[in-house]
């Protein structure tokens, strides 16, 4: 999946509401507490250490650790001068657009062979303070993503990567001077130990994995696939806010329909493409990852990709039955709940 640029980036991202009026000297501060703390991030987490080798064994690339890791490769900072509203014409936060944006772009990369295997990318937000005419802005606030290739870190990897991240952000005040790049790795390390390597992936004859495979129904699967990693690739990335009073609402109702909040998401995302899809469709396939960290004896701030999932085929009937609903019916939402509770 790699060589085909199937092996994208896992990613996490932050975003803090801050109030710092502009000034320059202010801004780099920011900016070179933030450098220190992610070189302090880097010599916690080895794992960061290792990119992705041009070597392969048996077809497959190895990883490589990196004796030296530069900013440049590492770090990127975006600052973005907000000079309108706060919301876009969809009703949208512009901030989060921009960072829709931006986090679809980066996704759509591929990750080079030999450097560093992750990035950081900041997004300064700033808002005019007077008026749109006005030099004068203030930052009010800081998205900071953490993309990893999949092979290195899972979710669960990019928030222990932000928890380090702030743990170990120096005072702003005494920050006023940069840091020292690259960061040099003198000591041979362990690379990150994949899953197989920790589970005894053997096969198991209980009735669930003996039954019939659903994953070769037929299903939509969009346009057609580029076959090569040189084709463009776009990420649809688009970041939804649930607001934190209507969020208590959602896992109250997740907890009385004896459902996860992934599988409400799941199914929402079947219905919404059930009635916007034009074409006609056979099914769709979902996939649920999960980790399984208690299995491999990983801890939770371990940096790996100690993951699975599950596999659920979701029927043409089924969809068209949720489709004769009328949108925003108490039979849809039965409806649905009735198929989130189908992915577990």
């Amino acid at each position: 999946r790699h060589a085909l640029g199937q092996y994208r980036s896992a990613g996490v991202t932050a975003a803090y509401s801050v109030s710092l009026k502009e000034s320059p000297e202010l801004l780099l501060r920011v900016r070179f507490a933030l450098e220190r703390s992610i070189q302090a991030t880097v010599r916690q987490h080895p794992g960061l250490c290792f990119g992705v080798s041009d070597e392969k064994s048996a077809g497959i690339p190895l990883f490589k650790q990196l004796h030296h890791i530069d900013r440049e490769d590492v770090l990127e900072i975006i600052p973005f001068r907000d000079a309108t509203s706060m919301s876009d014409e969809s009703g949208d936060s512009t901030a989060d657009t921009i960072l829709s944006q931006v986090l679809g772009d980066r996704h759509g990369a591929i990750w080079p062979s030999n450097k560093p295997a992750w990035r950081v990318v900041v997004l300064e937000h700033l808002r005019d303070q007077n008026g749109p005419n006005t030099n004068q802005a203030v930052l009010a606030r800081l998205d900071i993503a953490f993309l990893a290739h999949h092979a290195i870190a899972d979710g669960l990897s990019g928030l222990s990567f932000h928890e380090s991240l702030m743990e170990n952000l120096p005072d702003i005040s005494a920050s006023a001077s940069p840091p020292t790049w690259p960061i040099a790795v003198s000591e041979t390390l362990e690379a990150p130990a994949p899953v197989e390597e920790r589970v005894a992936c053997l096969s198991c004859t209980c009735a669930l994995c003996d039954a019939p495979p659903s994953c070769y129904e037929p299903v939509w699967a969009g346009a057609a696939v580029p076959p090569g990693p040189t084709a463009r690739f776009e990420s649809m990335v688009r970041v939804v806010t649930i607001p934190a009073d209507r969020l208590s609402g959602v896992l109250g109702r997740c907890k009385r329909s004896n459902i996860t909040l992934t599988g409400l998401l799941h199914a929402l995302i079947c219905a919404s493409l059930r009635r916007r899809i034009a074409e006609d469709h056979r099914g769709f396939r979902a996939v649920t990852p999960f980790s399984v960290r208690r299995h491999t004896q990983a801890s939770a701030g371990d940096m790996v990709n100690h993951i699975s999932y599950l596999t659920s085929y979701v029927p043409r009937a089924q969809l068209d039955e949720m489709d004769q609903c009328a949108h925003g019916s108490a039979a849809e939402e039965r409806a649905i709940v009735e198929l989130a509770q189908s992915f577990g």
